[in-house]
Parts: C-alpha cells; sequence; structure tokens
C-alpha cells in the first residue's frame, strides 16, 4: 500500500471510529435524559425523541465492527448492553408473552385514545364519531379513556352519549372556554363515584381526569387520564422534515432552530405537567390507573417522573416495537396504560386503526383482591 492509500485508510478509520464514539455518547446521553428535568438540560430531551434511530444506528454500527472483526466493537456493545433495559420499554419480544384468553373475573377491560377531535382526515366540521364508536363497541371496555375529545354540530354531546349508551356513566372536562374545545372525557360501565379535572396548562387547556371508580361494593381504584402539553409541531412542521422541502429549503437554519425551539421550550413545560401531577398521584387512596397521552416518549423524563414505581402494562404483557403516533414514520410512543403494583397487565395491544393521529391503546388489568 503506498503513502497515499495508508492515509486514506488513517483517515478513514479515524472518522469511523469518531462515528462510533459519537453515537455511543449519544446513546448515553440519551439514557441520561430520562432521570434529568428538561428545564435544566432541554437538549437530553430532545435526543430521547429520537430515541429508537439512535439504537438503531448504534446497533448498525456494531453489527460493522463485528463483521470488519475490531476491537472497536466493544463501544457499541457496551453502551448497548448498559441502555438493554431502557430499550425494553420501546421493544418487547413476542416470545416472552403468553396471554390467557379465560382471564380472572376480577379484570378491568381499559381503552385510551387521543382522537384528534373526531375530525382527523376529515374536512370542515365533518366527524368520524360513527368510527370510533363501532371501534369502541367491538373492543367493548369497561372504561374508555378519550383525550381531545369534542363535540361539533354534527357530532353533539347528546348525539355522543346516545351512541355510547354502553357506558352510562361519563365525565367530560374542558379545559378551554371555547366553543368546540378539546376535552378530555371518561366513559364507564362502572359508576364513576366523583371526579375532578387537574389544569396544568390555562392557555393551551393541557391537563387531566382524576376519577374515583366503584368496581364493587367495598372496592373503589382511582384513574388519571391525561392530555400533557404537546410538541406544538405543525402539520407543516412535520411535512417540511419528513419530505423534499427540508433537502430544498432555503432557509433551513431558521426553520430547525424554530422546531427546535418548540420541542426544547414545551418539553420543559411537559416536565413542569408531570412534577405537578405526580405530587397529586402521590396523595393516592387507592389502587390507581394513569393513563392518556404524555405527549413525551418511554426514555423521556415526563414518563419516568409519571411513572414512578408503577408498572407498564406493555413491559408487563405487550409484544412488538411500541408505536402509538402514527406520524414521523410511526417511530414514536407517547400514550401509555400504567399501574400500581397491587395490579396485573394480562393483555396489551395497540389497535392498528387510522381514525386519529394517535392509534388507540387497551389493556386488560387483574384486579388483585385486597384484604
Amino acid at each position: 500500500m503506498g503513502l497515499q492509500g495508508g492515509i486514506i485508510s488513517i483517515i478513514g478509520k479515524f472518522f469511523a471510529i469518531a462515528i462510533t464514539v459519537i453515537a455511543a455518547l449519544a446513546l448515553a446521553a440519551t439514557l441520561l435524559g430520562a432521570s434529568v428535568s428538561p428545564e435544566s438540560i432541554p437538549q437530553l430531551s430532545l435526543l430521547t425523541l429520537c430515541a429508537p434511530i439512535i439504537y438503531i444506528i448504534n446497533i448498525i454500527i456494531m453489527l460493522l465492527w463485528i463483521i470488519a472483526w475490531k476491537k472497536y466493537v466493544f463501544i457499541p456493545a457496551a453502551i448497548l448492553i448498559l441502555g438493554m433495559s431502557q430499550g425494553g420499554l420501546l421493544l418487547q419480544p413476542d416470545f416472552k408473552k403468553e396471554y390467557n384468553n379465560n382471564l380472572p373475573a376480577q379484570t378491568l377491560n381499559i381503552i385510551s385514545y387521543n382522537i384528534g377531535g373526531f375530525t382527523h382526515k376529515c374536512r370542515g366540521l365533518k366527524s368520524n364519531l360513527d368510527s370510533i364508536v363501532s371501534l369502541f363497541n367491538r373492543e367493548n371496555p369497561d372504561i374508555i379513556c378519550i383525550q381531545e375529545f369534542r363535540t361539533l354540530p354534527n357530532a353533539t354531546q347528546e348525539n355522543i352519549d346516545s351512541m355510547m349508551g354502553m357506558w352510562p356513566y361519563k365525565r367530560v372536562f374542558s379545559f378551554a372556554q371555547r366553543i368546540y374545545a378539546p376535552s378530555i372525557a371518561v366513559y364507564s360501565k362502572k359508576k364513576i363515584l366523583n371526579a375532578e379535572y387537574i389544569q396544568l396548562n390555562h392557555k393551551r387547556g393541557y391537563g387531566a381526569v382524576m376519577c374515583d371508580i366503584l368496581i364493587e361494593k367495598g372496592d373503589t381504584i382511582r384513574l388519571f387520564t391525561t392530555h400533557l402539553q404537546s410538541t406544538q409541531i405543525s402539520n407543516n412542521d412535520i411535512t417540511y422534515l419528513t419530505e423534499e422541502q427540508f433537502s430544498d429549503s432555503t432557509n433551513r437554519e431558521d426553520r430547525l432552530w424554530s422546531i427546535f425551539n418548540k420541542l426544547s421550550q414545551n418539553s420543559k413545560i411537559r416536565a413542569s405537567h408531570a412534577d405537578s401531577l405526580r405530587t397529586i398521584i402521590d396523595k393516592r387512596q387507592y389502587r390507581t390507573i394513569i393513563c392518556g397521552d404524555f405527549n413525551d416518549t418511554p426514555l423521556s423524563y415526563t414518563y419516568n417522573k409519571i411513572r414512578g414505581d408503577f408498572d407498564d402494562s406493555f413491559i408487563q404483557s405487550g409484544k412488538g416495537f411500541r408505536s402509538t403516533f402514527n406520524q414521523l414514520f410511526g417511530m414514536m410512543c407517547i400514550d401509555y396504560i400504567l399501574h400500581s403494583n397491587d395490579m396485573i397487565s394480562r393483555k396489551f395491544n395497540i389497535l392498528d386503526v387510522e381514525f386519529s393521529d394517535h392509534y388507540p391503546i387497551t389493556a386488560q388489568i387483574e384486579l388483585m383482591k385486597t384484604n
């Protein structure tokens, strides 16, 4: 090999090692983001949004070093081993779970769904109410938690209640005093003893609903359903990032900075929401279920703060890759069903329907007998 070829080889090796180290550091920073509030270091929260891609890049790099039979494979291997437990938040192998169709009698079937105001892919003020209610009837849950619930001229509250007759108990809370404002709704076959809303953002209308639900005489559970601060990333932003506009853009830096700033500022707001909500959750008197749209990923501070010592139904009984948001290449999970560890999740599903930009999620949760 000549001098020129040797230099090129050295430079190529240097860049390969540099990329390997950068990818490993990116994954390490992503894992750190779960425990560091975005109010302190907002950049970490942005990395958690890209966690699946960062994992994939490190896996590819590790495989390439294995093929090349080089010792540098230890760099991605070490960080992937370190992040293996966190990786379980995103992916659960199929062989690990065995569903039993003969569920215990004391099992609660829950569905949580950000329905997008009954207007996803609808023109004007038309709605896809019929399709969504048909889905609920087919799944036949005991409790339905709805985010971005909205009444419309052709989907009035009276009309919705009539179609949702299988769930006679309901609570609907609107966080914004304007016509057709998005709300949070809970419909239940079980009696709702009391309910209140927790307003987390007075301007935008994000918050949570807390319900006490009577399962049977002397047995009550507490349910939280949430809709936390969104990323505020618009459809135009998504189109810009995922289509040719990005490569052809003349004001790319300004546009990217605008998107980065929105993600950063709203991650700080969500962190504050998570802190406030967790304080309320910790005052619970009953066995508790938390579900809804967190607008953040499983590796985020928001998710980990709210989850605390709760179990995640996906980890207990889910299968495959967890994706609940059907935009941005379907790489993100932002919807959850969590429960206190005196319950057991027997079956978790993500339903493959596109009546919204979110997928509905379901869990069958066994309520273990209390003393």
